[in-house]
């Protein structure tokens, strides 16, 4: 499991998390699954994330397709069988428009931390408009805008929305 501690379930009655990760394998998607996007042709898009390389990278899910999950990483669109996907309850996070680099500072909210490079650096939730879609991927502060995966590439695109908790 890539992050355990987003993905337990909530014990002796404690209130369960806004948001949290759970293991997906292929194109099951729970039902819970935060909407991030659409494809151009309306076929909704979900926030996945999973590892490669030591690090844990962030990209999107879709249930029509037969690996489930694809991952932006080192310039390419990575299909990945097993990942995670973020769950929740959608009412308890909004997307915030950006430019550029991410500025955690100036955001009004706690950002959602997806994952993180080999080094450590965290990478956050974002999405981007690209081809007539939205597609969820990363962003970070060393990174110059959102990062997505589309056709078997990574692009960078300078306005995107970050991820954040109400």
């Amino acid at each position: 499991m890539l992050g355990a501690q987003y993905a337990q379930p909530p014990q002796y009655g404690y209130p369960q998390p806004p948001v949290s990760w759970v293991p997906c394998n292929g194109n099951a998607i729970p039902p819970n699954a935060i909407q991030a996007g659409r494809e151009a042709d309306g076929k909704p898009l979900f926030v996945a994330r999973a590892s490669i390389n030591g690090g844990v990278h962030i990209g999107k899910a879709c249930q029509a397709w037969r690996t489930g999950a694809n991952i932006s990483f080192g310039g390419r669109e990575v299909a990945m069988v097993g990942y995670e996907v973020l769950v929740g309850n959608p009412a308890a996070v909004r997307w915030v428009p950006q430019h550029s680099y991410v500025t955690p500072q100036r955001i009004p909210g706690m950002l959602v931390q997806g994952g993180h490079e080999p080094d450590g650096q965290p990478l956050f939730v974002a999405r981007a408009t690209y081809m007539g879609g939205v597609h969820p991927g990363k962003a970070g502060t060393h990174l110059k805008g959102a990062h997505i995966a589309y056709g078997g590439e990574e692009f960078h695109l300078l306005d995107y929305e970050v991820l954040v908790l109400v």
